[in-house]
């Protein structure tokens, strides 16, 4: 069945808000991705009707969706490595490991030492799969409220009926309601129990539901309002990125899409002010019909920054000319984080599965109807660290919060981090 552009871009955008056996070397990697003229320098013979700039948790979504045309010519550029689905390395599998490689993070930081005393690094993925490839697989929705908070300012095709036809349509779940659940979809969805869980995990949840917090066996259900097991995109260990779930071997075969790894952008180029193709950091030139930009938080307003698409004063001040002066990279939003470790009783140190459950509540300041606090309890820390050979972590994280950043060039060189 063919698509619309439009419904594509939905269920993509979906699928990117959810998400997260043997090895290769990097080089050997990239050396196999990509069509065969796409390590030729100077301009790109071959013309797709749609570029993909960033093979993430939507890029490599949008890939599989908009190549199902076999009309349409498509290209899916990320700078990271392309793994093939099953030859991922460990380091990246292992759902017990966040950002645990050098090898595949960008080194984003932020730019807080002069109100905090030092920055916070900012993990990355640049992979095929992107973040989904190396962050903690909570595979978590927004909830129903959210999207109303959104719609109401006017942002069309938003609302929870619309999204949650794409939820069911991405996931497939053995468990749950379905009348919120999907069965069929590429990503699988996986609902912990209280038994997969460690007894540090279990007891969290205990002690949450003594306290007066209702039990949640299912986050993606009726309610959130409570504590439970954490909802994972893990099967069997494995943290499934959308690289794996959706660039799988049948889709790389069609021969209307061409994956490119290694391949760092750094501007879009314009005819005029329409964009018609991308510039690499070696010089190459790819030309499309159409530019698509998937490169995340941090990497799609610095390619759009450098490419002269945003603020006039500060694009000018790294001597970049404008094409369209937008409030490109403003209301950078995100929400802080305060880990709390706490060493586990030897008898009871058990660290695996490291994703274990969440509690979701409300401050005395939520509006109705709102959850604007989270209590997350992991293992994802080395247990060297702890006295007794093994750690809980409890991370408090404020889920609406008001604060608004900026995200700013710090240079024009496309291998500085914004």
């Amino acid at each position: 069945m063919k698509m619309s552009r439009r419904e594509v871009l939905v269920a993509g955008a979906a699928a990117a808000i959810a998400v997260v056996a043997g090895t290769r070397s990097v080089a050997n990697a990239q050396a196999q991705s990509g069509s065969a003229d796409a390590h030729k320098p100077g301009k790109s013979k071959k013309h797709f009707d749609i570029l993909i700039v960033g093979g993430g948790s939507a890029g490599a979504v949008l890939a599989a969706r908009l190549s199902s045309d076999a009309q349409r010519r498509v290209l899916l550029l990320e700078a990271g490595p392309n793994f093939a689905p099953d030859a991922y390395p460990q380091v990246l599998k292992d759902a017990n490991i966040v950002a645990g490689s050098p090898t595949f993070d960008w080194h984003y930081h932020t730019d807080d030492a002069a109100s905090l005393g030092h920055d916070i690094p900012v993990p990355r993925g640049r992979v095929v799969g992107g973040s989904s490839a190396v962050n903690a697989a909570v595979a978590i929705r927004a909830r129903p409220a959210d999207f109303a908070r959104w719609t109401q300012r006017g942002i069309d095709g938003w609302s929870w009926d619309e999204v949650l036809a794409a939820y069911k349509a991405m996931e497939n779940t053995p468990s749950g309601d379905d009348a919120w659940h999907g069965r069929a979809g590429p990503f699988p969805i996986r609902q912990r129990t209280a038994e997969e869980n460690t007894p540090s995990m279990r007891a969290f949840v205990e002690g949450s539901e003594a306290l007066g917090l209702q039990h949640v066996s299912d986050f993606n259900g009726a309610s959130q309002h409570g504590a439970g097991p954490y909802t994972l995109n893990v099967v069997d260990g494995v943290r499934i990125n959308t690289g794996m779930a959706y660039l799988t071997a049948a889709v790389r075969a069609r021969p209307n899409l061409t994956i490119q790894g290694g391949a760092e952008v750094d501007r879009v180029f314009f005819e005029g002010k329409r964009a018609v193709g991308v510039k690499l950091l070696d010089g190459q030139v790819r030309s499309a019909g159409e530019v698509i930009l998937a490169s995340g938080v941090f990497g799609s307003p610095a390619i759009l920054m450098r490419s002269g698409i945003g603020p006039t004063k500060h694009l000018s001040g790294l001597g970049i000319a404008t094409v369209a002066d937008l409030p490109v990279g403003n209301r950078l939003q995100d929400h802080p984080f305060f880990y709390n470790v706490y060493a586990l009783k030897r008898e009871a140190n058990a660290m695996k599965p490291a994703s274990g459950a969440l509690v979701w509540t409300r401050s005395q300041d939520a509006a109705p109807g709102d959850l604007d606090l989270q209590i997350s309890g992991t293992h994802l820390i080395d247990p060297k660290v702890s006295p007794t050979g093994g750690a809980i972590v409890l991370a408090c994280a404020v889920t609406l919060p008001k604060s608004i950043g900026q995200l700013r060039l710090s240079s024009r060189d496309p291998r500085a981090a914004p």
